[in-house]
């Protein structure tokens, strides 16, 4: 628009009227001339008082007037034009600066006008574009339908389209037009558009489209079920797992509210859904039907997808189904404590024929000492000490068995203060011992407590053993770290042992010494390993011979 707010149809209407009515006048001052047979000039001021003065008079004044009016209309037209001028300059301005492309086409198809922007957009010069037919332009693939969508367009459908043009380089340019009929009068000559380019557009569209069919072939290939949700509770996806594992199919599913929460679940499954609403990752236990009502146990994780704009566009939920683990596990408790009741019964049966054993033992010795020589009474001191080495092995294995099923019970577990208890036992067991402890202080766990302190016992119980034939000894507890994960030590300067045993030395009732060397049952370090795996951690261990172990664990 020029400055009064006209448009440019506007400003040429008015010029064709001026133009019109500037003829007009010119027609009636010629026909004036005519009549009066005056010049243009007027008559002199002799003739006015002449015999038909006031006639030529008459025909002078509206000489002068339509005069006047031409040239008013005139200096009208010149505003008009220079309005024109100033609105066609804006116009041309406006299109060859805006980053779409302006075209017209004529009712063949052919190029009648293109802006100049077509240069930056596909490298043509204008003048390589006027006169050819669109279809030169558009990839073989897309012809059809562009030139289908052309018709349309001049039978008055102004729908936008998209397809793809080739740029003078040869390269695939992606297009959006959107155009309408262009009229002269009541004729039809063809169609005017814009054309903006979507290449950026279609990239990243394609590369969305390729990063999402990744994601749903990486879920179908999950092997447990999985199901999104959006926002009102209706399912969006759900994976072949999930369909094989609860028997309905994606159809009947997809946009659906599925229905197979038990009613004792609901307020579980409620609770959940809160806190992942709160956007709170979580796992949880629960139970779920199957399409025939078969009840299955199962841990479900879930999560919340957010957009851009922080707003909740879907819910993630992972079942694993542990139906089969939990049955195991009955069964599992179960056999525990049938072999609880057991190990019991074994204790009790074993221990009272030991006890016997030992005590008659024992009164055979005192009661008859003075009837047995030398050897019959170290006979008889040897079966109360494998009595005794029985009982205390009983004692080891029933240990062993109640590590490897007692409830694990997890808490903050202070390592440097069980140790110091344990060396404290110690000295005050032999207190003439020369034993220097090193202890860490402040190394703290997550674990069992209870276990801990007996597998920090058996590691101990072990140092303290294989150093008690040197006159001074050396034990240390630290922290260290092994491939980048916290590792703890027990330490001694002892007897050792020879490392290439040293794969036997987990393993129960092996031993790497003779009982006359050191006393023990072979069972300690076994369940030093069966608590460390209970710990999802491991133990190792390295020695040299007389120059001690060093037994490392993790937790």
């Amino acid at each position: 628009m020029n400055q009064q707010g006209k448009t440019k149809e506007q400003l040429i209407e008015e010029l064709r009227e001026l133009h019109r009515r500037t003829a007009v006048l010119e027609s009636c001052l010629a026909a004036l001339n005519h009549d009066t047979g005056l010049p243009t000039g007027g008559p002199s001021p002799r003739e006015t008082g002449a015999p038909g003065a006031q006639a030529r008079m008459r025909g002078t004044t509206e000489l002068a007037e339509a005069n006047g009016l031409v040239k008013a209309e005139t200096e009208e037209r010149k505003q008009a034009e220079t309005a024109l001028g100033l609105s066609e300059e804006t116009y041309r301005r406006l299109v060859e600066n805006i980053n779409d492309v302006i075209f017209s086409l004529d009712v063949q198809g052919r190029f009648t006008y293109i802006s100049p922007v077509i240069e930056r957009f596909a490298h043509y010069d204008v003048s390589e574009v006027i006169g050819q037919p669109f279809y030169r332009f558009v990839h073989p693939d897309d012809l059809d339908i562009v030139w289908e969508k052309f018709k349309q367009t001049l039978a008055g459908n102004l729908e936008a389209h998209e397809f793809r043009v080739f740029a003078k380089d040869g390269s695939l340019i992606h297009v959006r037009t959107s155009s309408r009929p262009l009229w002269e009068g009541s004729r039809l000559v063809g169609l005017t558009g814009v054309m903006a380019d979507i290449t950026e557009r279609k990239k990243a569209e394609e590369a969305l489209w390729e990063s999402e069919s990744n994601l749903r072939t990486l879920m179908d290939l999950m092997p447990d079920p999985l199901v999104v949700y959006d926002p009102q509770g209706c399912v969006t996806y759900v994976n072949d797992a999930f369909v094989k594992t609860y028997g309905w199919s994606q159809d009947e599913l997809l946009g659906t509210r599925i229905d197979f929460v038990p009613p004792e679940e609901a307020e579980k499954t409620r609770a959940a859904w809160e806190r992942t609403m709160r956007r709170e990752p979580i796992l949880f236990e629960t139970r779920r039907f199957t399409k025939d009502r078969k009840l299955l146990d199962i841990e479900a994780t879930t999560a919340v997808l957010l957009d851009q704009q922080g707003n909740h566009q879907a819910s993630i939920v992972i079942h694993r189904d542990v139906t089969d683990r939990k049955r195991a596990e009955e069964r599992l408790r179960k056999a525990n404590a049938e072999l609880e009741s057991f190990s019991y019964s074994v204790s009790h049966d074993l221990r009272a024929p030991l006890r016997g054993i030992d005590g008659w033992s024992l009164a055979l010795l005192e009661d008859c000492a003075d009837q047995l020589d030398e050897r019959g009474r170290k006979h008889l001191e040897r079966v109360r000490s494998e009595t005794q080495r029985m009982g205390k092995l009983i004692d080891d294995l029933l240990e062993l068995s109640r590590v490897t099923r007692a409830d694990m019970r997890r808490e903050e577990a202070d390592l440097s203060s069980l140790v110091r208890s344990i060396a404290a036992r110690l000295k005050d067991a032999e207190p003439d011992r020369q034993v220097d402890f090193v202890i860490q202080p402040g190394l703290t766990v997550h674990g069992d407590a209870r276990l801990l302190e007996i597998l920090l016992g058996n590691l101990f119980d072990n140092a303290w053993k294989f150093t008690g034939k040197h006159a001074s000894a050396r034990i240390e507890f630290g922290r260290t770290e092994t491939e980048g994960q916290t590792t703890y030590f027990v330490r001694d300067d002892g007897a050792g042992f020879d490392m290439a045993y040293a794969r036997k030395l987990f393993g129960a009732f092996q031993r790497m010494h003779k009982t006359s060397e050191f006393p023990g049952t072979g069972v300690g370090l076994a369940t030093v390993q069966r608590i460390v795996h209970r710990h999802d951690g491991r133990v190792w261990a390295e020695a040299e011979v007389e120059k001690g172990a060093t037994f490392y664990f993790t937790l």
